[in-house]
This record gives C-alpha cells, sequence and structure tokens, in this order.
C-alpha cells in the first residue's frame, strides 16, 4: 500500500467510520476520528447507534473482510461466547414465504458471525484505539468542512468548550443515514448526488431475551416477509447466552411494543417450537422500536464534479432495508474498495473510490431490490429490465431449495453477499430446479405441529386410529374439520379453549395423523367411525363443530344420532336438504377442483403444489389467517400416500356414489337440534345460497352470512367461530 503521510479525519465512529480509520491508519501519519456521543470504554448502546438495540449479524464476506482487517478478531468474539452459525442446520431461513432446506451439512462453510451489535463494535473500536496514529475524538458534533479552492482541507466541530477546526489531507464522511455529505457539497457548488430510492416502510421492535436451554436448536432464524404477510422476524443467539428477538412489519404493518404482541404478531409464520421457546423466555430489556421509511443510495459516483479530499463511506453513501441484513457487510466491502484504491495513491481519490464501491453497492442493491418488489410488487420502481422479473426468478429458485440442500447453500452464498445475483441462474441451479420440479416430493410430515397446551392421543375405534387433539375441561365440544385440512384448523380453540368447555378436535380418517378406514370414504360409513369413536372416550352427548366435509359429516350426524348432539355449528358447508335444483347452478364451482381431485387426487396431493396454489389461493379472503407455512404444512402432510388416498376417495366416493344418490332420493330426515350455520360468503368452492335456512327441513335452523370471509372461515375468523360456540354451548 501506498504511504501518503499527513492526516485523515474520519467523521463518525460508526462501524464504516471504524473499518475505515484501520485502512487508513495504514497510509496516513494520523488518523482522527470524530465522534458526537462519548464513546463507552466497554460494550453498550448509545444514543447516536439507535439500530444497536436490534438485531445484527455478519455476513460470510462480511466476516471474511473484517478479519481482514483485523486479523484474528474473528477468533477473539468467540473467545467472547459469540456463536457461530456455520452449517445449514444451525439455521432456519423462511424467504419468500418458502422454507429452505438445512438439514444437510454444507459443502463449503458459510460462517455467520453473531455478536449483539455493542459487543461487535466495543471490539472493533478498542483495535482502533490501540493503533498508535489513531485518535477518537468523542463528544464533538461536526459543523462543517473547511475548503480551500477546489479541495476539502477539514472539518469543523463543536464541544462543550467552544469550536474546533481539524486540518486534513482527506475527509471521510462516515456519519451514517444522517449524513450531511449532500447538502455540504451543494453548498460547494458541486451539486447534490442524484439518489435511487426504494419505499419499505419497514417498522421493527426489538428485545434482548435468555431462552430455556435447547429449547431452539438453531443459532439463527430468520422469517422474511411476503407479499400476504407483511409481517417477519429475526431470532439471533448472542453471547452470554442472550438471544436478540426482532420482528418486523412492512407496507405500514406496525409490531406491537409489548412481548406478548409481538409473539403473537409472528406466530403464524414462525416454528412452533421456537413460539414456544420465546413464551417461556426471559426478558432481559425493554422493548426497543425503529422506523426505516426507505433504502437510499446516493450516487456520488454519478456525479460530474468532486472536490478533492473528501469521500462518503458506509451508510452515508446506501442505507439498506436493514430486514435483509446487509449494511456491516456492504460497509467493509467498501472500505475493501478503498484499500485497494489507496494503493494507488490518492490522486483523484474520490472519484476512483466512488466508482469502485458501485460494483459491490449494486451486487448488494439489487439482491435487496428484488426481494423488496416481491414484498411490495410494482411499487418498487427504478429497477433494470434485467431485474424487473428477478423476484419471479428467485421465487422459483426458493421454491425449489425447500427441497433442494444444495440450491438452499448457493441461495445462502448469494444472501451472504459471496456471489452475484446472477449466479443463481447458472445452468447447473436451472437444472436442479426442473429436477426438483419433476421429481417425487419428499416424506410427508411426521409430526403434528405444535400447540400450546394441547393434549393428544390416539384412540382406536371401528377399525380406525384416530389422532385425538384436545383441550380445556367442561361441556364436551367435538370439532370436525374439513378438506384439505386436519386438526389444526382449530388451532385457535385449542391454543385458548373457551372457559368451561373442552376442545375435541380428531383427524378425520385418513386425514392428517389418523389412520386409513377400513372402507370407502363414504360419508354415511364416516359418521359411523365418529360415533365409535364418541363411545370409545365415553361421550354421551356434544356440542357439534363442523367445516366443509367436517360440516356435512355433522349434519349427517345429527339427522342419525340427534341425541348425541346438543347443538351443531355448521361453518362453511351446504345443508344436506339438497335437491337437483338447489344444486345444478352451483355445480360448476364444485367442477373447477373436485374432479380432478377424485381422478387424479393422489400425485395431485403428493408431486404437485395444487393445493397451495389452487384451493389455497382462491379459497381464502384473509390472507394473514392462513399463511404460507401454514398452508404448506396442511399440504406437507398429503405427501403421505395414506393421506392422499383419502382425500382422493372423499371426492371419489361423492361424485360416484353420494352425488348421484342425493340427486335421486334427497333427504328426507328432519333436523331437531339446534343448527347454527356460519357462511364466509367471499367462499368459491361452495355458494351460501346451499346452505340457506329457506330450504332446511330443521327445526331451529339460522344462517349468518359473515362478509369479507372466504372458505376457510375457523381460520379465517376464528374470533366469531369462538363467540357463536360459546352461545351455543350456553344456550
Amino acid at each position: 500500500m501506498t504511504y501518503l503521510g499527513g492526516h485523515a479525519i474520519v467523521l463518525g465512529a460508526s462501524m464504516a467510520g471504524l473499518f475505515t480509520a484501520k485502512v487508513l491508519a495504514d497510509t496516513y501519519d494520523q488518523v482522527t476520528v470524530v465522534e458526537r456521543d462519548e464513546l463507552p470504554d466497554g460494550p453498550g448502546n448509545r444514543r447516536g447507534v439507535p439500530q444497536g438495540a436490534h438485531a445484527h449479524l455478519l455476513l460470510p464476506r462480511g466476516s471474511e473482510l473484517i478479519d481482514s482487517l483485523f486479523p484474528g478478531i474473528l477468533d477473539e468474539l468467540v473467545a467472547a461466547g459469540v456463536p457461530v452459525a456455520d452449517n445449514g442446520t444451525d439455521v432456519h431461513f423462511s424467504a419468500m414465504s418458502h422454507v429452505l432446506r438445512t438439514d444437510e451439512t454444507l459443502s463449503q462453510v458459510l460462517s455467520t458471525y453473531l455478536p449483539g451489535r455493542p459487543l461487535l463494535e466495543s471490539t472493533v473500536r478498542e483495535r482502533v484505539r490501540a493503533l498508535p496514529n489513531v485518535r477518537l475524538l468523542d463528544r464533538t458534533e461536526v459543523s462543517g468542512l473547511v475548503t480551500a479552492g477546489s479541495r476539502v482541507t477539514g472539518a469543523r466541530g463543536s464541544t462543550v468548550d467552544g469550536e474546533r477546526e481539524l486540518t486534513g489531507d482527506l475527509v471521510v464522511d462516515a456519519l451514517g443515514r444522517a449524513a450531511r455529505g449532500p447538502a455540504w457539497l451543494e453548498q460547494l457548488g458541486y451539486g447534490r448526488p442524484e439518489e435511487r430510492l426504494i419505499k419499505v416502510d419497514v417498522a421493527y421492535a426489538s428485545q434482548l431475551v435468555r431462552l430455556k436451554p435447547l429449547a431452539v436448536k438453531e443459532k439463527l432464524v430468520l422469517v422474511g416477509g411476503h407479499a400476504d404477510r407483511h409481517a417477519g422476524l429475526g431470532l439471533f443467539a448472542h453471547e452470554d447466552e442472550t438471544w436478540d428477538f426482532t420482528v418486523f412489519g412492512i407496507a405500514g404493518n406496525r409490531p406491537p411494543t409489548d412481548p406478548d404482541g409481538m409473539i403473537d404478531f409472528i406466530e403464524r409464520c414462525t416454528p412452533p417450537h421456537v413460539v414456544a421457546a420465546l413464551r417461556d423466555a426471559e426478558r432481559l430489556s425493554e422493548v426497543a422500536t425503529h422506523r426505516y421509511p426507505a433504502s437510499r443510495w446516493r450516487r456520488y459516483d454519478k456525479m460530474e464534479r468532486l472536490p478533492a479530499g473528501l469521500i462518503a463511506i458506509g451508510d452515508s453513501v446506501c442505507t439498506f432495508n436493514p430486514t435483509y441484513g446487509q449494511g456491516m457487510t456492504v460497509a467493509a466491502m467498501q472500505v475493501d474498495a478503498l484499500r485497494r484504491c489507496l494503493r494507488d495513491g490518492d490522486d483523484d481519490l474520490p472519484r476512483r473510490f466512488f466508482a469502485a464501491t458501485a460494483a459491490p453497492i449494486e451486487q448488494a442493491w439489487r439482491s435487496a431490490a428484488i426481494a423488496d418488489r416481491a414484498l411490495h410488487g410494482r411499487s418498487v420502481k427504478g429497477l433494470p429490465v434485467r431485474d424487473r422479473y428477478g423476484s419471479a426468478r428467485a421465487e422459483r429458485f426458493l421454491r425449489a431449495a425447500t427441497e433442494d440442500a444444495r440450491l438452499t447453500e448457493r441461495f445462502l452464498r448469494t444472501f451472504g453477499l459471496l456471489d452475484q445475483p446472477e449466479a443463481l441462474m447458472r445452468p447447473s441451479n436451472l437444472g436442479r430446479i426442473v429436477r426438483t420440479a419433476v421429481r417425487k416430493r419428499p416424506a410427508a410430515t411426521v409430526e403434528p405441529p405444535a400447540i400450546t397446551g394441547a393434549r393428544r392421543s390416539f384412540v382406536t375405534a371401528r377399525g380406525v386410529r384416530f389422532h385425538v387433539t384436545e383441550a380445556g375441561n367442561g361441556t364436551p365440544v367435538l370439532a370436525l374439520h374439513g378438506w384439505p385440512q386436519h386438526h389444526f384448523a382449530y388451532r385457535h380453540l385449542l391454543a385458548d379453549p373457551p372457559d368451561g368447555l373442552r376442545i375435541i378436535a380428531p383427524d378425520l380418517p385418513g386425514y392428517g395423523w389418523s389412520g386409513p378406514p377400513p372402507h370407502r370414504w363414504d360419508k354415511e360409513d364416516v359418521v359411523s367411525d365418529v360415533l365409535a369413536l364418541l363411545d370409545e372416550m365415553g361421550l354421551d352427548r356434544v356440542v357439534l363443530v363442523g367445516h366443509d366435509w367436517g360440516g356435512w359429516i355433522g349434519h349427517l350426524l345429527a339427522l342419525r344420532a340427534p341425541e348425541r348432539v346438543a347443538g351443531f355449528l355448521a361453518l362453511n358447508i351446504a345443508h344436506p336438504w339438497q335437491t337437483p335444483r338447489t344444486m345444478l347452478p352451483h355445480l360448476w364451482r364444485f367442477m373447477a377442483y373436485q374432479p380432478p381431485v377424485a381422478a387424479f387426487g393422489v400425485p395431485l396431493h403428493r408431486r404437485t403444489r395444487f393445493l397451495e396454489r389452487i384451493v389455497f389461493k382462491r379459497a381464502v379472503a384473509v390472507r394473514t389467517a392462513l399463511g404460507p407455512e401454514v398452508v404448506r404444512g396442511y399440504a406437507d402432510r398429503f405427501r403421505d400416500p395414506v393421506c392422499a388416498r383419502a382425500a382422493t376417495d372423499t371426492y371419489r366416493t361423492f361424485w360416484l356414489r353420494e352425488l348421484p344418490r342425493q340427486a335421486r332420493a334427497p333427504e328426507q330426515r328432519r333436523g331437531t337440534v339446534p343448527i347454527r350455520a356460519v357462511f364466509g360468503v367471499a367462499d368459491f368452492a361452495i355458494h351460501h345460497s346451499l346452505a340457506a335456512a329457506e330450504t332446511a327441513n330443521a327445526e331451529d335452523y339460522t344462517l349468518e352470512l359473515v362478509s369479507g370471509c372466504g372458505h376457510f372461515i375457523p381460520e379465517e375468523r376464528p374470533d366469531l367461530v369462538r363467540t357463536r360456540l360459546i352461545e351455543l354451548a350456553t344456550r
């Protein structure tokens, strides 16, 4: 490196400022770092770093560069207890709603270091403070520049003792997001740099917690936002067995600022074991909040004229959506570019430096912009043509990465800023994407999803090994799910059962974790199975809840054994008193999906994304109610051939047996139990007129229509279902 001598001044003891001071110390006689805050002697948050209380990480590229700046610093951090996520199993990563496959050993080490921001900054600061030619000048607020002709020759600062002037050969603006570089340039007659802007409107809330030992096996949990779910979280292991728990909302979705509310905010998109660990966590700090309106890139590299002796670095040049964790790594990449530029001296340094930093900033900017476009759609402006469809390409890649660990590894390299975004579309990757799309999908999920406080058991009745989930005590409530769900459809009731009610949610035969029936999936046979289950459980009389096919079975059960049913809450299901005249106008709705399931149900369920892309996408009105991970949880269960066959036979028996039987001999039995039908009118699968009270042959039947709600009302409107159940059970 060329030795220049003289004095360099760094404005701001940010991470970028400290990195810069180290590089300049190798080139200049003296380096002064000017900082407004009082710098602590050890780790500690400070006013000038409002993001310091939130989750931070060093991406793999950043780790490499920082260790090259400060040899041995990574070992020093590890010795201080900093965790390192250096294998796939250390990470849970959900990107664009796709949970990446991380259950295999990586072919290359991709180390992500997880120090708390105060410890990292303190460690770097002490390394810089120890340099003999570096001075840290704190409690000094920068007020302006000193110039001579076309050159910046120093900076002015104010302290409690008054104004002071520092003279130097190079001034570096590392003041962060509030940098005054553009205004200074304008005052000097150079104009402002043009800006690229992406409005992201991110708000986040963070708290330092301590989890119970072994409660979370991962060291890093990342759940990104999604166009249908404007929320996400980061859970990062830190030193001293502490964890940074950060939740964020985008596009105006503000996270709560109380611990329980924060957990509720992300529960539907977070692995159940993580949710359970957070609910049991010890709170170590108050909740800190921060807002980030937009990503901003000041294009100093495009300015026609620049003064000599002044450069800007870090957040002073470019700020990124903080949910991607790129900031410190991009700052290190800029400092690396500065180190290379200084090898050729300081002639025309500003222009050479800004030109050299454009490429690494562009790499991170494009990666973030592609993800932001997936979140915000066309509202993200200013992307080049090659990137406007990048989110669609990335979505296909990530979808394949849910099943291909090598693709996950290659994505992590791009996310870690080791590779360019184009690397994801290399021919070798495209081949894996295609193979993943056509090959047999992996095995079904083994364990039922966790529901806090729920009790599970297996009960064999009439040849069916029922998986039963229940919660609460008191009046028994039998909750029957529909297709393509299982007991988890009633997770809200099971997690918080109403006082005095015992919620019992079995998986119907062949669904979820129940064994297959020893007969076809004729609904009258399934009614016999359910009645046998009640007998085995010693339940003489229950309040009945049924949704979709569970509702149809509920109707038939109430007609056959009214003495066993105290009342029936029917959710988004036609009543059984249909005639060809009432059904014919709505057969087109059934035709949209039922015949393919009846004919090709096993391969559709096991080897395609039919459920995610067709059924759930079209039938849900309240998108946040069934997040992508919940939908995938339902769909994944049908990878089990038992479940896939049960679903297929559900519709095959309907079209081949039950529908013709209904047309020949409509239901004549009269309903004698109280029936409360509740129906989301945005249901594309079943029209609410098929549940009309006027055509119901029942003594006590009412229909309530719910606007703004689709087919999956137990999950879209759990509050309303809960209220109506309590009213029915306590009447």
